[in-house]
């Protein structure tokens, strides 16, 4: 007779503090109170198969960490990654969440660009950005999301004066015209490439 797999979770006042899984539901539960014994034992589910049970353990720790659940999981699931190894969808969230703490106030976003204003980059270094972004296109979810989020922007009379003064001060050789020309070029084709399949 097949075990049944068993999704819980680790209650703390109204918030999951955790999400397990076990085929020892009872062995797990005494464990669990022996460590943290004000935290309640609340059983999310029961499945046939392992691999079911451990799908739904992940989907379960998503879905509560979407909710705002002060999880302590340092993985995103029994078949996770460890955090360190591959990222999991937890580390990469509390990352997410702790880069935009640390960058949200005014101090930090003007610390940020004094110690960028008349950064110089090498040419070795341009080189090199230039070579990984050859052949390289946004997908097109990728070009609708930017699109979205560029929609009803626009730049204010100071932020164009200081544009138009740095660009007036911009010298452009005549490589780097032709380069922008032969890329426009390419852009144009595409484009027009792209127009004549949905004619």
């Amino acid at each position: 007779m097949n075990r049944l797999c068993f999704v819980y979770g680790l209650v703390e006042s109204q918030g999951v503090r955790y999400v397990g899984y076990s085929t020892r539901l009872n062995e797990r539960r005494k464990e669990h109170r022996r460590d943290h014994p004000c935290w309640h034992f609340l059983v999310l589910g029961a499945y046939p198969t392992r691999e079911l049970g451990l799908e739904r353990e992940r989907w379960w720790i998503r879905r509560l960490w979407k909710a705002g659940h002060p999880l302590t999981n340092i993985t995103e699931g029994s078949n996770g990654a460890i955090v360190g190894a591959t990222r999991s969808y937890l580390t990469r969230e509390r990352i997410s969440v702790a880069n935009k703490k640390r960058w949200a106030s005014p101090e930090a976003r003007a610390k940020q660009s004094a110690k960028l204003r008349g950064r110089i980059i090498s040419a070795e270094t341009r080189a090199r950005l230039s070579a990984a972004h050859i052949g390289k296109s946004a997908s097109l979810e990728a070009r609708i999301k930017m699109s979205a989020t560029r929609t009803g922007k626009c730049h204010s009379l100071e932020s164009r004066a200081k544009i138009a003064s740095a660009n007036s001060r911009r010298i452009i050789s005549d490589e780097t015209r032709a380069k922008m020309s032969e890329s426009a070029k390419r852009r144009w084709e595409k484009t027009r490439e792209g127009r004549g399949r949905h004619e």
